[in-house]
């Protein structure tokens, strides 16, 4: 008897979230929800969903969150659901510093801007 089985990973698209605020960049804009999980199969045919995690993007810095799963499973099932900065945790901070006299993009640990000179 032959049997395939196996486990994939599978990212679904839960839409997108607006008047949020990032809890890193502190802007308040849009979120994309997407829905990470893994799915065993029997003959290419998913029987049930585990390690499921709602990822949150931020539009304005692309910093990646894990939202709660409560929220997001309200947000896949077409909730209309607000989403608070309490309700995220922080996954990977990619916010850049800006200079608060010019506005120009900083490397991390510049004490100096490079184009205005001014203390950041």
């Amino acid at each position: 008897m032959f049997l395939l089985v196996g486990v994939h990973s599978k990212i679904k698209d839960c839409g997108r979230v607006d008047r949020c605020t990032c809890p890193v960049c502190g802007r308040t804009g849009s979120l994309h929800i997407c829905n990470q999980y893994m799915t065993p199969h029997i003959f290419f045919i998913p029987t049930f969903r585990f390690h499921c995690k709602y990822i949150a993007t931020c539009a304005s810095c692309a910093s990646v969150m894990e939202l709660d799963a409560q929220k997001g499973r309200a947000l896949e099932k077409g909730r209309d659901s607000r989403i608070f900065p309490e309700d995220l945790r922080v996954l990977q901070d990619n916010a850049v510093p800006l200079c608060p006299g010019c506005g120009a993009r900083q490397p991390r640990g510049n004490a100096f801007c490079g184009q205005c000179g001014r203390r950041l």
